[in-house]
This record gives structure tokens, C-alpha cells and sequence, in this order.
């Protein structure tokens, strides 16, 4: 086959093959995606019959729920997980809905009781359109115009007031940081777009933003923030922590890209303040302080192909080709070509993931290095180009995926004792120590239509997420699609989480009173589609069972969801990553050496109290003390860690300890380290 390619050239037109392509590469000056919106380009039609179709379904979960409970409805919707089914989130995200966008009346309330009859309505529509869809007792729902509302004791959401395409606001600092940092104004370029998501390395919907920061001192700063995304109406957020490290007298344009949870509706960005360390010393705050939050962004309308530059004159890198290249089915490559504008060799990331981005809001799986994610690493000298071609495959995604792709330039503090410890106090913002140079994405159907990559046979979502298999063992109902990849490896899975619950109900003296579902999806979209949560490739639903992606590229650790649901029934309930990851197989391969690690600590006197001690990030110490608890006291580490894990202060762990263990916080500390310095 000769070579094709697809280019997407800096606003130039390219003939291939004798046909013209043309695609625009957006500035980031100028990538405005149209003109400003307004509240019709919202689909106000399909919000409204979308609306009846999910509050209707709330009406039948209400009632069944009251059914049960004496003509009473619950005191609040998490209540509700129970009538939830994953046959619900198939047809529509209902728990996502009634979280995002509910207001509900009838909490707590009888059946009868009820004023005017009013079960809940939709707060979000009524923001939109000249009324909102009301849910009534007897199930039936109805539009009512805002001029009605009233009568019925319901107070319209004010009216939605969009952004324009680039918008400006104030940044308000925190009191005690004034002193060291000043800050210009915030510039938000939207509407949403899609990049690949650093952490979770999937497609993920995302809005640029600029500022500036300027460290007004002659000593270094640090500062991190929490950049967060939320949908109009309140719910799911998204988001991460970053760590910007600020030299004398440095004033610093930062220019990034935020994730938020949706690109097809409303979006709100917030930033707050994390903490700031001056000369080595934290400035923290009483609470969280707000920075900046937006008005609400306009829904995103996305091109088939696109490729933004950031800011092209601070970038340390000039992108000078991204394309497609198919040489040998079904061997797809994107190819980048760059040059390093600077004297120092550097380092550049390019992730790309593949996503039916056109018929939903997804995100990928941690998948190894095909499928759904892939990665490569590159060194570019001094002066020098390099051309890096990353191989990928294209996942059962959907009828119209897209190959969506970011640069990224890593950057690298040299980190002190002091200075991992901060990252991990403002939890993990070293993950975010990346400065995007561009992003883009291409309409892999429309590619393919052209012989430029290979697609293989595709299924619709909702046939993926049927999981009409089952089988059956002790402690576990598996759940699969015929012919999968999880059914021609059903035995070895039962026999794999059989062997994890034996290991975790022996090691933590319980048992589960009923069978665990377990959902195997042979790819994330699916999985996302059939547990109602996109962007992780394992979660528990409803605390009560298990969905994952199971194929011959991704397998999650056998021990972590389940390891949740162990917790979750501990006397005193938790549900922290910590505790799971400390049971995955990898920690447990490594406690010993973790241990040793954290006695040198202890020996060289830089090892914190337990009453100052982090137990929101899983550490060596973290997971060290887990081992320890669970070792000195099986039964007491179920009473007493979850009440760890949520304490405020340390004289709440003091106080804790002494309800459980009948000592003090001293004691149980020199127990540790008697512990550790056996």
C-alpha cells in the first residue's frame, strides 16, 4: 500500500493522493469557535424531553423506595443507591441526573404529605427555559411555565447568563498571601474541547485559561491552586492540583488547560487556593479560599479535525507537522514532527487516546500501551527536530471515533525531603508538573473513509454494554458478554478474585454477607456506559458491586474494588483509596522494603508524629501505619481507621484512639515504632 497521510498544517491547504484536505490549525490567539452563544444553542427541546424521560424514571425510584419504607421518602438521594440500577445508567445517567440536576422536595417527607403535590423538579432547566419540568406524586410529570412556578412553592434558578467565547475575570488572592504574590486577571477561552487527561489518560473534555503570577519577594515561592470544573446545577466536579514554583521577583505568565466534566452543556470553572510556601515556610489557610469562578461556558461544538498551539512564542517547542500514517493495516501511527528552539535538550510527552467523542463526554482507561491509551517519551537536543511516531490501535469505541492527542513538556524541580512532602500535603500536585504545548484531535471514520487508518468492525455502545453471560462461584456472580475476552477467560477470573477474598476476609477477619456482582466490559466506553462513572477503567457501584474493563490489554489489580467493599462495611465505614491501594498486589510485594524505608526515617529523626502524619495520600508512611494497625489489632483497625482517615485535628486522633484502644496517641506511637525498629 503506498503511504497516506493526513496532515494537519498550520492554516495551510495540502494535497494528498491527489485530493485536497483542508484544515484549520487554530492560534491561540485567534481559535474562538464561532460567535457568542446563545441559550438556543443550548437544544432546549432535547434538554426538555431528556428531562421528562429521567424525572419520570426518578418518580418510579421515589416510589419504590416509599413502597419500602412506610409511605416515606429518604431523608437524602444517597439513599436512593439501592433502586438504582445499571440498567439506569445505560438509559441515561439517572443517578448522575438527579445529582446534577434535581431539586427535590420530598426528602424526608411522606408520600401524603407532600406540598401541592410536588415531588421535585428540574432546577437546571428552569435556568434555560421559560419554566421546567415538574415531578409530581403520582409519578406523572408535567412542563409548567415560569409564571405557575410560584403556585406550586417552586422559585425559578435564576436566569442563565452565558459567558462570552474569551472571557475575563478578577483574581481574588487569599489576605495572607498578598505580601508574597500578586496575580493578574484570568482569561477563559472556551467553549470545551477535548485533550488527553494527564492523570487518568483518557480523552477528557477541557477549557484553556491564562493568567499571570508574579512572585513579589526575593525569596522562592511556591504555590499550588486547585483548578475545578463543575456543571451547571451543581454535582460531578473534575479537576486537578498544581504546583507552580515562583523564582525571586519572577513574573510568570501561566497559560493551561482545566478539566471539566462535560463539553455538551454548561460548565462553571473555579480556582482555588491550596497553599503557599515562602523561604521554606507554608502559609496555609483556615479553609479553601476562592480565586476565580466563572460564569457558565458555553456547550463546545467540535470540528472534525483540530490542532491549537499554546502560546507559541513562550513555548520552548515549535510543532511543525501532526498527522496520520497508515503503512500496513492494521499499523496506525500518529507522527509529530518538532523542533527545540532552546540550547538544552528537552524532554517532550505525546499522549494520545481514542473516544467516540462525538457521542459522548468519555474517558479512557489505564490502558498498558494499546487500545484505548498510548504514550511516548522523547529527548529533542539542543537546536535539534525529531519526528516521533507513536503506534496506536483503535478500541471498539463507537461508530465515529476520534484520535485525540496532547503535547506535553514535563517539567522537573530538583525535589528536597521538604519539598515531596509538600506535594504530598497538597495532595500530589507534583502528578501536574507538565505545560501543555498543543492539542488536537482527528475524526478517525472520516480518515479511514480515505483508507489513512485502519478501523476495525464496530458494535454500538449500548450492544457492548450488555453483559448477558454469567457465572456463578462462592463469594462472586460474574457478569460478561458472550465471545468476550472475559468469557474465554471466565475460570481464571473466578479463581483469581476467589483467591483475593479468601486472602482479604483471613487477613481482616470478615466476611461479606452476599455475593458480589462483578461487570466485566470489554472496553471503557461500555463500562462507562453500564456503571454510570467514565473515568476510571474499576469502581464499586453503589458500594455494593463491581464494574471494570476486562480485555487482553487491561486487567485491573484483583484486590482493590473489592478491598473498597470490605471497608465500606467496617464498624466504623470507609471507602479511601488509600486503603485499597495498600491492598493491591504491588504494595504488598514491597511493605517490607516500604518499612524499611520509613525506620531509616525514623532513625534519622525526620519522621513525622502520627498525630501530623497525612492520611489522605497513600505514602510509605500511610501505608506502613496501615500494616501496623491492622497487625497490632485486626478488630481496632476496623473500629478506628476510618475515624483516622476523616479526623480534623490531632486532638480528634488522640480522642480516637483513646475511645478504641483505651491509650493514648503516644502509646500506640511508640507501639509503631517498636514496630518498625524490629
Amino acid at each position: 500500500m503506498s503511504r497516506k497521510s493526513i496532515i494537519i498544517g498550520i492554516t495551510c491547504l495540502l494535497v494528498i493522493s491527489g485530493i485536497a484536505y483542508f484544515f484549520l490549525a487554530s492560534r491561540f490567539s485567534g481559535d474562538t469557535q464561532g460567535q457568542q452563544p446563545t441559550t438556543a444553542s443550548l437544544d432546549i427541546g432535547d434538554m426538555r424531553q431528556n428531562s421528562t424521560k429521567r424525572l419520570e424514571r426518578y418518580g418510579q425510584i421515589l416510589s419504590a423506595y416509599a413502597a419500602d419504607h412506610d409511605g416515606r421518602y429518604p431523608a437524602d438521594v444517597y439513599k436512593l443507591d439501592p433502586y438504582i440500577t445499571p440498567q439506569d445508567y445505560k438509559d441515561g445517567a439517572i443517578g448522575k441526573f438527579i445529582i446534577q440536576n434535581v431539586a427535590s422536595a420530598a426528602f424526608g417527607k411522606a408520600v401524603k404529605d407532600l406540598p401541592h403535590g410536588v415531588a421535585a423538579y428540574d432546577r437546571t432547566l428552569s435556568q434555560v427555559a421559560d419554566g421546567t419540568n415538574v415531578l409530581f406524586a403520582d409519578g406523572h410529570v408535567e412542563f409548567v411555565g415560569t409564571a405557575r412556578l410560584g403556585s406550586l412553592g417552586i422559585e425559578p434558578g435564576p436566569a442563565l447568563q452565558m459567558a462570552e467565547v474569551t472571557a475575563t475575570y478578577d483574581v481574588t488572592l487569599p489576605e495572607p498571601w498578598k505580601p508574597f504574590v500578586s496575580a493578574g486577571k484570568l482569561e477563559v477561552i472556551g467553549p470545551p474541547f477535548y485533550a488527553v487527561r494527564m492523570k487518568f489518560f483518557a480523552a477528557w473534555p477541557y477549557v484553556r485559561i491564562r493568567w499571570s503570577v508574579q512572585n513579589l519577594t526575593s525569596e522562592p515561592v511556591d504555590l499550588a491552586v486547585q483548578y475545578k470544573g463543575s456543571c451547571v446545577g451543581g454535582g460531578f466536579r473534575t479537576g486537578h492540583n498544581i504546583w507552580y514554583r515562583l523564582a525571586p521577583n519572577e513574573h510568570r505568565s501561566i497559560e493551561d488547560i482545566v478539566p471539566v466534566t462535560t463539553r455538551k452543556a454548561p460548565v462553571i470553572i473555579e480556582i482555588q487556593a491550596a497553599t503557599l510556601r515562602h523561604a521554606g515556610t507554608k502559609v496555609d489557610l483556615p479553609t479553601m479560599q476562592r480565586l476565580v469562578i466563572t460564569k457558565p461556558l458555553p456547550p463546545g461544538t467540535l470540528p472534525p479535525n483540530r490542532l491549537v498551539i499554546m502560546d507559541e512564542k513562550a513555548s520552548k517547542f515549535l510543532v511543525k507537522d501532526v498527522r496520520l500514517d497508515n503503512l500496513k493495516a492494521p499499523d496506525n501511527v500518529l507522527e509529530v514532527k518538532v523542533a527545540n528552539r532552546t540550547d538544552s535538550e528537552l524532554p517532550l510527552i505525546v499522549y494520545a487516546a481514542a473516544a467516540d467523542t462525538a457521542h459522548g463526554d468519555v474517558g479512557g482507561a489505564k490502558s498498558p500501551v494499546e487500545g484505548m491509551f498510548v504514550q511516548k517519551t522523547v529527548s529533542v537536543a539542543g537546536h535539534g527536530e525529531a519526528v516521533v511516531r507513536l503506534p496506536f490501535s483503535v478500541p471498539n469505541t463507537g461508530p465515529d471515533p476520534s484520535l485525540v492527542f496532547t503535547l506535553l513538556e514535563p517539567i522537573k524541580y530538583p525535589l528536597s525531603a521538604d519539598d515531596v512532602q509538600f506535594c504530598a500535603d497538597v495532595q500530589h500536585a507534583m502528578d501536574s508538573f507538565y505545560i501543555p504545548v498543543c492539542w488536537g484531535w482527528f475524526n478517525l471514520r472520516q480518515a479511514a473513509e480515505k483508507g489513512l487508518v485502519y478501523l476495525s468492525p464496530s458494535e454500538s455502545v449500548e450492544q457492548r454494554a450488555e453483559l448477558t453471560a454469567r457465572k456463578e462461584s462462592q463469594h462472586f456472580l460474574f457478569r460478561f458478554r458472550p465471545n468476550s475476552y472475559a468469557e474465554q477467560h471466565i475460570d481464571a477470573a473466578v479463581k483469581d478474585r476467589e483467591e483475593a477474598y479468601q486472602q482479604l476476609a483471613t487477613r481482616l477477619q470478615m466476611e461479606l454477607s452476599e455475593k458480589v456482582a462483578i461487570d466485566l466490559y470489554g472496553d471503557q466506553e461500555a463500562k462507562g456506559l453500564g456503571s454510570g462513572t467514565y473515568w476510571t477503567p474499576a469502581n464499586t457501584v453503589n458500594n455494593k458491586h463491581i464494574a471494570e474493563v476486562y480485555n487482553d490489554n487491561y486487567q485491573c489489580d484483583r484486590y482493590h474494588e473489592l478491598a473498597h467493599l470490605f471497608s465500606y462495611r467496617f464498624p466504623a465505614k470507609t471507602n479511601t483509596e488509600a486503603f485499597a491501594e495498600y491492598c493491591e498486589t504491588e504494595t504488598a510485594e514491597r511493605i517490607a522494603s516500604l518499612r524499611e524505608e520509613v525506620k531509616r526515617k525514623l532513625v534519622a529523626g525526620e519522621l513525622k508524629p502520627l498525630a501530623e502524619i497525612s492520611l489522605k495520600g497513600l505514602d510509605a508512611a500511610h501505608s506502613v501505619f496501615i500494616d501496623f494497625l491492622i497487625r497490632e489489632d485486626v478488630e481496632r483497625f476496623k473500629r478506628a481507621y476510618g475515624r483516622f482517615v476523616d479526623a480534623k485535628v490531632p486532638d480528634e486522633r488522640e480522642r480516637i484512639c483513646m475511645e478504641v484502644y483505651g491509650y493514648s496517641l503516644k502509646d500506640l506511637e511508640k507501639r509503631w515504632q517498636t514496630y518498625l525498629l524490629k
